[in-house]
């Protein structure tokens, strides 16, 4: 089973799902994120990047996504800069699927968990998609 995003439209919407994790990868870095909503603005995102070796905990907070921006905002609590390697992939990729397009040399990946609840897919459409069947549909 692969969990690669062929399509940028399908990739923003597993991003901002609400519990989305999901790695970057190029030639010479990858980068695990999880994109979570924020509960006080659901048109708000927490972005947080796995810093260790326990893919369930090891996330610290980067900064967060608002609407009609196309990259990461820094706030006082953010462990990193704009010049993080990590901030500047996530924002070169973001701003470029925002746009409609997936980066050459750029793949992106889900966990195989549902972007939105964060269950287990299994059914392939599910896995292609990044949303459980329910999800979807509460997506429209």
């Amino acid at each position: 089973m692969r969990n690669k995003f062929e399509d940028s439209e399908k990739a923003v919407e597993f991003i901002k799902g609400g519990n989305a994790t999901f790695t970057i990868c190029s030639a010479k870095n990858r980068y695990t994120y999880k994109v979570v909503k924020a509960h006080f603005d659901e048109s708000k995102y927490f972005v947080m990047l796995l810093t260790g070796s326990d893919n369930n905990n090891d996330f610290s907070y980067v900064g967060m996504l608002f609407p009609n921006r196309d990259k990461i905002t820094l706030t006082t609590k953010s462990v990193m800069t704009d010049q993080s390697l990590p901030v500047i992939a996530f924002n070169y990729t973001y701003k470029r699927l925002l746009n409609g397009f997936i980066p050459k040399g750029v793949s992106i990946y889900h966990e195989g968990r549902c972007g939105s609840c964060g269950r287990k897919l299994t059914v392939p459409e599910s896995i292609e998609s990044g949303f459980g069947p329910h999800c979807l549909s509460k997506l429209g």
